[in-house]
């Protein structure tokens, strides 16, 4: 997922072997094309040795896009719009790096052929990566579990920027980070922590600055909520790992919080993003 090294929960259907052979499948796929990215970017590699590789990688986009199939039908039962829009923004990615791989399957490579395969491979690998990384969000929050947290030692567990999986080819933004309402929350760490990456990102992406400023407060009605605007604030100085500026980001955020009792919202006029979250119970 997005951000963080959270306490080990349950994914959605642990014990169905068909979705854990899906997930199997789909991180061997994607452990392929990000293989093949690497071996195109490498100039110690030749075309005779990439064109010895390119059959299996293209015969696997068909394996990924049935696995794709299996965990976004699972979570449809839970959030639809939410894995209608993953599907819909995947599977385009899917069918240009198949076109791209066949294009060139069954004889070495020339080096613009070489080139553009690399392009293409190089972006839709950033795509997958982002689009594997949202289905763990949405069946962590339709089947992983709750834990009653402190809200401000999660928040800097967010703010800190390490630890970022690998898959989702995060970068770091820096940011302030202030606390003036704390408590306790009932919520599912995992999301929590990839819902302030999102938010971070979503508000980072809607102008020039490159900084942003996160507040935790309480609510008039006794809620505690994250506030995420643009540019530096008075607070800690920090630094949060985001994931790329692609696929339904808000979408997927906007259905995890619902389906973990939270809520993420953006606001067009000052471009923040508010996470809120519901006090534990006492």
């Amino acid at each position: 997922m997005f951000n963080g090294s959270p306490p080990p929960s349950r994914p959605l259907g642990s014990s169905d072997e068909r979705l854990n052979a899906a997930r199997g499948s789909m991180r061997d796929t994607l452990g392929a094309i990000r293989n093949i990215e690497q071996l195109l970017k490498s100039i110690r590699v030749g075309p005779k040795a990439l064109a010895s590789v390119i059959p299996d990688v293209h015969e696997s986009c068909a394996t990924l896009r049935d696995a794709f199939r299996v965990l976004l039908g699972a979570i449809a039962a839970h959030q639809p719009q939410a894995a209608q829009a993953v599907e819909q923004f995947v599977m385009p990615q899917l069918s240009d790096l198949e076109a791209a791989l066949g294009r060139v399957r069954g004889g070495p490579l020339n080096a613009r052929q070489r080139l553009a395969l690399e392009r293409v491979t190089t972006d839709v690998a950033r795509a997958l990566d982002v689009s594997r990384s949202l289905v763990e969000l949405l069946e962590e929050a339709v089947g992983g579990l709750a834990a009653r947290l402190d809200l401000r030692e999660l928040a800097q567990e967010a703010f800190k920027g390490t630890d970022c999986a690998p898959q989702s080819r995060s970068t770091d933004l820096t940011a302030t980070f202030a606390c003036r309402g704390a408590g306790d929350v009932q919520t599912n760490p995992r999301v929590s922590l990839c819902l302030i990456a999102i938010g971070a990102r979503l508000v980072a992406s809607s102008g020039p600055e490159t900084a942003v400023q996160a507040l935790i407060q309480r609510t008039g009605a006794g809620a505690l909520e994250m506030r995420i605007q643009p540019g530096a604030g008075a607070g800690e100085p920090a630094t949060i790992a985001v994931p790329p500026m692609l696929g339904p980001l808000f979408e997927c955020a906007q259905a995890a919080a619902q389906a973990t009792g939270a809520r993420f919202e953006r606001s067009d006029a000052d471009r923040a993003v508010v996470i809120q979250w519901q006090p534990a119970p006492e």
